[in-house]
């Protein structure tokens, strides 16, 4: 039985024979294959590989048209060890050709090519014998020699013979490149059978798959021989850095000199041949104006997003105020205010900090057209902002994209609801508004005609992690009916991080504060003493118990980040279990070994 190795995953490469998917789908599949031999391996001792003649499983996306019973395939990628057990994660995949009449005959009546079935394979594979490949290959017209194949047929057998070596060669070829199969998948879909052709012509068409970026598209480029200032090479340059400063920074545009330089930076070329190459060509992807350099998408985004805002603004909703002034509620005249311009304009904003009534305004809301009988959607641009929502109000709320019926279409994301199939509600009420980038902005305002829609969130709080900081503008360009609630609420005036957060905002210290009983402030500055002190805070349990205890980080990588913090307390909290379950003697049974001692974990608890 394989050993359970844990760590960091190690390279592996076999040869595997196929035997069966255990899971199938376009994107993503899990495969049962023997281990026919290691051609490769980054383990230190070679016994740790899985040993010939195992059955093992592999995950990826593969390609179609490649695997039947018994196939052989050099499949190569990452050994790793997660909850399901060791897995091979594929990142490559090489065909191996069927030698020998058997496996010839077992290829060509797989099902892969269509028009031969296991008896027309037998015949062809006994006219041509071992050559049968090479003659398909060179000379596919010969098969018209073979008893029972008539011309319809052989043009069948020639068409599909073609597009699945095309797609076997295509795959292999990608694959060497340092492509993984996903990608040359993809690469196959959008550039079709002549990928390759098209790929060493300009290997920086790749940067337009999603996910495959400059660098990788500029080392294949190397390879190729394609000099440094090639213009391709400078225009998929020029593009990369502004796709990354607009979908990983958030940036809705650059400066040119910006853009210039960190172009340059990036390409190692001076910012005069960048700068030459960029204002003698043309970027049908891109908008410049004054001096701003926009991505075209991006750029109309914020022109739909400004006009509708705009146009909203300053139009009223259908109820009337008369209305509301027999649905009593207790509210604060700051609340009550708020209220009033939410459901008399057809485009508002309700913000204000934590504590000050964001959330009991927005029960108030649903209440009034609850009264009222106007029909309301709730939606927030996540899943985790959706379900609070819905626990708070008791009301079914959905994230934005599935408000709006998106999915995927190929390689874009489709809104079902849009201009001609807009959201049929009176109301449209979306909470953590100031997680939405524009492009989401722009999906929602499209799908709106008649509704009025109002914009529940702290913009004191970080932008969203797309393009754009919608809420924030909103706010302080004051673009439609903004109502900021200030007061801190009678329930919330006792909690130190409520009261805190006011503090900071205001640019006070919080130092009168400190030693109240929900918030303590340690001051470390150096990451690794920060580090520590948390894992002590957490295992000494002295503010909370570990079962009530939440570590937040503002970052995945680094000393405090996320990764490294789960490592640092997974140790402590191991043990904590462990005593835990020792204590429980029912428990305890179950898991006990011969001796009475707990032997481990069962399938399905978590460890943060």
């Amino acid at each position: 039985m394989q050993k359970n190795i844990s760590g960091t995953d190690v390279n592996l490469s076999i040869v595997a024979e196929f035997h069966k998917f255990l899971f199938k789908r376009d994107d993503f599949s899990v495969m049962s294959v023997k281990v026919v031999d290691i051609v490769e391996h980054g383990f230190k001792d070679s016994k740790d590989c899985p040993p010939l003649g195992s059955n093992i499983t592999c995950t990826g996306s593969f390609p179609e048209g490649f695997f039947y019973d018994g196939v052989r395939h050099i499949v190569s990628g990452k050994w790793t060890n997660n909850k399901y057990g060791l897995q091979l994660k594929v990142e490559k995949l090489t065909v191996i050709e069927p030698h020998g009449k058997k496996e010839i005959i077992r290829f060509l009546s797989s099902g892969l090519i269509s028009g031969i079935g296991p008896v027309t394979a037998k015949r062809i594979v006994d006219y041509f014998g071992n050559n049968t490949l090479e003659v398909l290959d060179n000379n596919p017209k010969a098969i018209l020699q073979v008893k029972g194949i008539g011309q319809i047929t052989a043009e069948k057998i020639m068409a599909s013979w073609k597009e699945q070596r095309a797609v076997a060669d295509l795959i292999t070829t990608l694959c060497s490149y340092g492509l993984t199969v996903t990608y040359a998948k993809k690469a196959f879909k959008i550039f079709g059978a002549d990928a390759i052709i098209k790929i060493k012509e300009n290997p920086y068409i790749f940067t337009e798959i999603r996910g495959v970026g400059f660098l990788k598209a500029d080392g294949i480029a190397k390879e190729f021989g394609i000099e440094a200032t090639h213009p391709a090479r400078m225009t998929a340059g020029i593009m990369y850095c502004l796709e990354e400063a607009t979908y990983k920074e958030g940036h809705s545009y650059l400066p040119e000199g910006e853009l210039l330089k960190r172009a340059g930076d990036l390409m190692q070329l001076g910012s005069g041949i960048v700068a030459d190459h960029f204002f003698e060509n043309s970027f049908d992807g891109l908008v410049f104006t004054q001096g701003c350099v926009y991505l075209k998408r991006v750029y109309n985004a914020e022109r739909y997003v400004a006009d509708r805002i705009s146009n909203m603004a300053q139009e009223k909703s259908m109820i009337n105020i008369a209305a509301l002034e027999s649905i009593a509620t207790n509210l604060t005249d700051e609340q009550s205010n708020a209220l009033r311009s939410s459901l008399t304009k057809r485009l508002s904003v309700l913000t204000g900090l934590p504590g000050t009534g964001k959330t009991y305004s927005l029960l108030s809301l649903i209440h009034i057209l609850d009264k009222l009988g106007i029909s309301y959607a709730l939606a927030a641009p996540t899943g985790k902002a959706a379900k609070r929502i819905s626990e708070v109000t008791g009301h079914e709320a959905k994230t934005i994209h599935r408000l709006l019926e998106a999915g995927f279409d190929g390689a874009a994301l489709r809104c079902k609801r849009n201009e001609s199939n807009p959201l049929r509600v009176g109301f449209i009420i979306i909470d953590e508004m100031s997680m939405t980038d524009i492009l989401l902005m722009e999906s929602l305002l499209r799908a709106i005609r008649g509704s009025c829609l109002a914009l529940v969130g702290d913009y004191n709080q970080l932008p969203s992690v797309g393009v754009g900081r919608i809420l924030k503008d909103m706010v302080e360009y004051n673009l439609c009916t903004v109502s900021v609630l200030s007061k801190i609420q009678r329930q919330a005036e006792d909690s130190g991080i409520v009261r805190a957060a006011h503090l900071v905002h205001s640019g006070k210290s919080i130092s009168s504060l400190l030693g109240s009983k929900d918030l303590v402030f340690i001051r470390e500055e150096e990451p690794s003493y920060i580090r520590d002190r948390i894992v002590e805070a957490v295992s000494s349990q002295v503010y909370a118990t570990m079962e009530t205890t939440q570590v937040l980080s503002p970052m995945k990588r680094g000393t405090t980040g996320t990764k490294e913090l789960n490592t640092a307390l997974r140790d402590i909290m191991r043990k904590h279990c462990v005593s835990m379950l020792s204590k429980n003697q029912q428990v305890s049974k179950l898991l006990a070994g011969s001796k009475g001692q707990i032997s481990g974990f069962r399938r399905g608890d978590k460890v943060i």
